[in-house]
Formats: C-alpha cells, structure tokens, sequence
C-alpha cells in the first residue's frame, strides 16, 4: 500500500480516486470520516488516497498530476451579454447563462 495523494478538500480526493478507478487501479481512502477538530487536538482533516499494490504508485502519481494540469486555475471572464464577471472554470455566465464564447 503506498500514499498518493492527500487534501483537505474532499472532492479533489474523491476526484483523483474515479481517475485511479477509471485507469484499473485499486485505491482506498483514510480518514474520510475522521475529525475535523485540526491538529492541534491530535487528528488530522486531510483525505488520504492510497494505492492497494505498490506497484502501481508511479503510475498513479502520473495520473493524478497530469489531471491536477488540467484543472489549472483559469482566469475570470466577462459576459459579453450582461457584463458580469465569471470564474474562469465556468463555461456558462451564472447571470444570464450566455456561453463564455470563444475563450
């Protein structure tokens, strides 16, 4: 069993998990129930992904960088349409649901 990833943030952790599970890799989660008091009482709130065959530890740390590359943050955009500012991962105005266009 070898760690390879952990966050604070479930979704990044249970998304790196559906890309090892998609790609045949056997992989379990620490700590997804754990406390969320902070390391000043002892426990600790990141979510751990593991791999179940050390074997595959190399290919997963490939996977879930290659991906993490993917989701790199993308600059805010303006609506053309009602001028309101969007986070740049959002391919939709949350305002008015134009398109982003061509960005």
């Amino acid at each position: 069993m070898s760690l390879v990833y952990r966050n604070e943030n479930p979704l990044f952790v249970h998304s790196a998990k559906n890309i090892l599970d998609i790609n045949g890799i056997d992989s379990f989660l620490k700590n997804e129930h754990g406390s969320t008091m902070g390391p000043e009482f002892g426990s600790s709130n990141l979510l751990e992904l593991w791999v179940s065959n050390s074997d595959d530890c190399n290919k997963a740390l490939s996977l879930i960088e290659n991906e993490s590359k993917k989701q790199a943050i993308k600059p805010s955009w303006l609506c053309g349409e009602c001028k309101e500012e969007n986070e740049g991962n959002f391919e939709l105005c949350w305002n008015c649901q134009s398109n982003r266009g061509g960005l």
